[in-house]
């Protein structure tokens, strides 16, 4: 799997070369607040993201968290390791994509970038504290707050961030188990998705970001798309869903070679099960940008066919790299299998629509629809082939 995760990786520079080059005229034309949101909009989801995927100490293990580790030793290599390293990974891909628009201005670009993620990150650290209980998050929240009201320099988010990831407190021991009892396939699928707390740590980032930046949207006074760009941002983080799904199937692969039905079938009805709640995160999301940027729903229904395309795009890419909670190189191989395969169809979608004069209306519709049942369906194959 790491294999498919490098790969993954190695392809990003060159789709993020020819996506900045296809977006550089209507990014250089467009207007420079609504493009300053947008990216603090993507890059601080990012960085949120990033930061629930660090492990912290419960990287070593039950065994091993009790270990006379020093701190700086712990944190340094639990804590920055990994989120260098996915730096390093991403950095090139996002200089080629933003170079053909900023062009000398790349570098300020490119640390403008990383101080919204560092945004997102402080921001995603503060809500970890808040949900265990700890009154550190308030502080946290205070200081995002205050640095991206004032624009401060990238260097204080990310020292923010830092403070804030070495304070994160320990998460609370379990009280006990609960027994959820379900009947059929879909309801098993349904209850393991939803009870994950990484699945539902990276949903609720990915609504508040949504929210966020559509109130942001609005507080600068670009009204007009502040709504459909906070629903994009809720589609964005739904896509965690069914990117993980398939990773959460594979712990009980024993069990689904012995139930009486093949392992196609079972991989077609999970992903059903994914897909719909991936979608009910994007609702969530929809709802809570339209709250902050009150706009006609009419205006959000062309992205239906944009939160198609990511769910069923998202379910390949976490079939052909599965995401495992405990292996934080397979899931940023995840996330980057994911960007790969939805430039790849979207690009695709771009060349076929004119020849098949599907640029609009019911025509586009029904290309959308067979284009995210082809990404379900090798999806079924790819799970189907492994046992």
């Amino acid at each position: 799997m790491l294999l498919l995760a490098g790969g993954a990786f190695a392809a990003l520079p060159v789709l993020a070369l020819w996506a900045g080059r296809s977006a550089a005229p209507a990014l250089q034309s467009a207007d420079h607040r609504a493009v300053v949101v947008s990216a603090a909009l993507v890059a601080g989801l990012a960085g949120a993201a990033v930061t629930l995927l660090v492990p912290g100490p419960r990287a070593l293990g039950c065994q091993l968290e009790a270990a006379p580790v020093p701190w700086p030793v712990a944190f340094a290599g639990l804590v920055l390791f990994p989120v260098s390293v996915a730096l390093v990974l991403v950095l090139p891909a996002a200089a080629l994509f933003v170079a053909p628009s900023a062009g000398a201005r790349t570098p300020l670009v490119l640390a403008r970038v990383l101080g919204f993620a560092a945004l997102g990150g402080c921001a995603a650290e503060a809500a970890v504290a808040v949900a265990r209980r700890s009154a550190r998050g308030l502080p946290v929240a205070a200081g995002c707050g205050l640095l991206a009201v004032l624009d401060a320099p990238p260097p204080l988010a990310v020292v923010l961030w830092a403070a804030a990831a070495a304070a994160r407190p320990a998460e609370p021991a379990a009280r006990g188990d609960v027994t959820v009892v379900v009947h059929g396939v879909a309801g098993t699928a349904l209850a393991r998705y939803a009870r994950r707390r990484d699945l539902r740590r990276q949903a609720a980032a990915g609504v508040a970001v949504a929210v966020a930046g559509a109130l942001a949207l609005r507080v600068v006074g670009v009204l007009d798309v502040a709504a459909a760009f906070g629903a994009f941002g809720a589609v964005l983080g739904a896509a965690i869903v069914p990117l993980a799904a398939p990773g959460a199937d594979r712990a009980a692969e024993w069990l689904w070679r012995a139930a009486p039905a093949s392992r196609r079938s079972l991989a077609f009805v999970f992903g059903g099960v994914a897909l719909a709640l991936g979608a009910a995160v994007a609702l969530a999301g929809a709802l809570g940008a339209l709250a902050a940027a009150p706009a006609p729903p009419a205006r959000l229904l062309p992205l239906a066919a944009v939160l198609a395309l990511v769910l069923a795009t998202g379910l390949l890419a976490g079939a052909v790299v599965p995401w495992r909670s405990d292996r934080l190189g397979e899931q940023l191989g995840a996330y980057a299998a994911f960007g790969v395969v939805a430039a790849v169809v979207w690009a695709s979608l771009a060349r076929l629509a004119p020849l098949l004069h599907a640029e609009h209306g019911l025509r586009a519709v029904a290309l959308v629809a067979c284009a995210s049942l082809a990404c379900v369906a090798a999806s079924a194959g790819v799970q189907g082939r492994r046992t």
